[in-house]
């Protein structure tokens, strides 16, 4: 049947629309001839994914956040049953985040810069997360505090600028207990709270806070026991990104 038509390749791994229209042909077919179109498609990257086991790990969580700019780039997907993951080029200064939460949990976090090679399988194996459990105490009423966001965000002890661009959290119980199991072997932790917040997500700024000890996670699979914390909530201090955002979100435009 003569007329235009169009061809379009629908790659998953690719999620950006824009980006997934230069992969459409259209063409014409005209009566009594045949068309050859041609349609070019570029070799992904491809990552494989394994436990600490060395066995492929299916539906891991797989999260990719451009280091320049951490509100630029930020890519999410999903391994495939052979543990195999896809993404149009091989991500460049860029934190790869990949995690599974079946029991027990494990995890991978790394930054690269550009010696990933779209042309070959990058595998990485994960590591046994860690667990902390602890208690969080009123320093003025020494007092459990009950109900209350505790927060944390790792990162690299060799470069501190490689770091966790949202923090997580996690929240105490009716005796002040809490109990984290998701901590990566090799990254260092900083646990803080911010009195007076109660979301997890989309609560503002994390500052003022008060700040609590660190932890640098060196063990796989273990559980450290931090004690008890006590916790001033009337002595607290401005993270700087958080202070630089709300200058700028005051500016005049």
């Amino acid at each position: 049947m003569p007329g235009p038509f169009e061809i379009t390749v629908d790659m998953a791994y690719i999620q950006d629309e824009a980006e997934r229209d230069k992969y459409s042909l259209a063409f014409e077919l005209g009566a009594n001839a045949d068309a050859k179109p041609v349609l070019k498609i570029p070799t992904p990257f491809q990552g494989r994914v394994l436990n600490s086991e060395g066995q492929p790990v299916d539906h891991a969580a797989v999260s990719i956040h451009s280091v320049g700019d951490p509100n630029l780039d930020w890519q999410y997907t999903n391994t495939d049953s052979n543990g195999v993951f896809k993404r149009r080029n091989a991500p460049k200064n860029a934190k790869i985040e990949i995690k599974q939460y079946q029991k027990p949990q494990e995890a991978y976090v790394g930054w690269v810069k550009d010696e990933l090679k779209t042309d070959a399988v990058w595998e990485v194996r994960m590591q046994k997360c860690e667990t902390a459990t602890g208690r969080l105490l009123d320093a003025k009423t020494n007092e459990p505090l009950a109900e209350m966001l505790l927060f944390y965000r790792y990162e690299n002890p060799e470069n501190p600028e490689q770091k966790e661009f949202l923090s997580s959290s996690v929240r105490t119980d009716k005796e002040g207990k809490f109990k984290i199991g998701d901590l990566v072997p090799g990254l260092a932790y900083r646990f803080f709270v911010v009195p007076g917040r109660n979301q997890e997500y989309n609560g503002g700024l994390y500052s003022p806070r008060a700040e609590l000890p660190s932890l640098k996670c060196e063990a796989t699979g273990k559980t450290t026991e931090l004690g008890d914390w006590t916790v001033d909530l009337t002595k607290t201090v401005w993270d700087p990104e958080d202070k630089k955002q709300l200058e700028q979100s005051k500016a005049p435009e």
